[in-house]
């Protein structure tokens, strides 16, 4: 249990190096391991930057997520205490939830995309100047290192499983 908590951060930043791998497979037509290296090396120097654009875009993310809650839950109760018959108090509850989740789905999520993409254009217009032979030199490197993570992380769950057995 100890030693995976030493994960923690690695694993951040780790992911933080991915934020821009939607982008780059979606835009740059690269797939798999080299999107993911592409969007690794085009995080470099810049993680810090890139936290802080998740941090604060989570935040408003979360906060229109509870608003929009707590808006649902107030006309929520409002339809319970003003209907009488259960029959309308479902007729009028359900659209609320559906109205609720779909301004979500829809309208949030996406719009959450928005400051991670103006990034991705930031950084590509930085990133047309970096070597191309150094990149491939890290992808290889890179692919090495994501073997030998998934081998430490199986060993450490495995430990921790067998542990309280021993």
């Amino acid at each position: 249990y100890g030693g995976s908590v030493a994960l923690i951060v690695p694993g951040i930043i780790f992911a933080i190096g991915m934020v821009l791998y939607p982008f780059i497979a979606a835009i740059d037509g690269k797939r798999g391991m080299s999107a993911l290296v592409t969007s690794y090396w085009q995080t470099y120097g810049n993680k810090l930057k890139v936290f802080w654009i998740l941090v604060v875009t989570g935040l408003f993310v979360f906060a229109v997520m509870i608003g929009s809650m707590v808006l649902s839950g107030v006309l929520i109760a409002t339809s319970i205490v003003v209907f009488q018959t259960m029959t309308m108090k479902v007729i009028f509850i359900a659209p609320i939830l559906v109205a609720n989740f779909l301004f979500i789905l829809f309208i949030v999520i996406p719009f959450s995309a928005i400051p991670k993409y103006i990034l991705y254009k930031e950084i590509q217009s930085k990133a047309r100047d970096i070597d191309h032979t150094f990149k491939v030199k890290k992808e290889k490197m890179f692919s090495v290192f994501v073997v030998i993570g998934f081998i430490i992380f199986t060993l450490i769950l495995v430990s921790s499983v067998l542990a309280p057995t021993m």
